[in-house]
């Protein structure tokens, strides 16, 4: 167990977490390559529009206006999203 933390060894660790996490780590990012932090946004933004369409789909089930067909997949593509992944028996 630690008793004390040195207060400038926090600080560059801190520092160093952010740079990580930021992708600015000492390795450049070459054209094309994306960082980790790159990637989750992506899913996480893939996810959000997936869920809302299957939720546009859905609103328009009610009013009418979309083919069942459409609906059922707008409804199951969002169902098997990642942010969805573990909610569902």
């Amino acid at each position: 167990m630690v008793d004390q933390m040195n207060p400038a060894a926090a600080a560059n660790l801190y520092g160093s977490m952010a740079k990580i996490g930021s992708g600015s780590s000492g390795a450049a990012k070459t054209a094309g390559q994306e960082t980790f932090s790159d990637f989750l946004e992506k899913t996480a933004r893939d996810s959000l529009d997936t869920m809302k369409a299957g939720e546009q789909m859905s609103a328009k089930a009610v009013t009418e206006e979309a083919d069942l067909t459409d609906v059922v997949q707008a409804v199951s593509a969002a169902e098997i999203t990642p942010a969805n992944s573990g909610k569902h028996p």
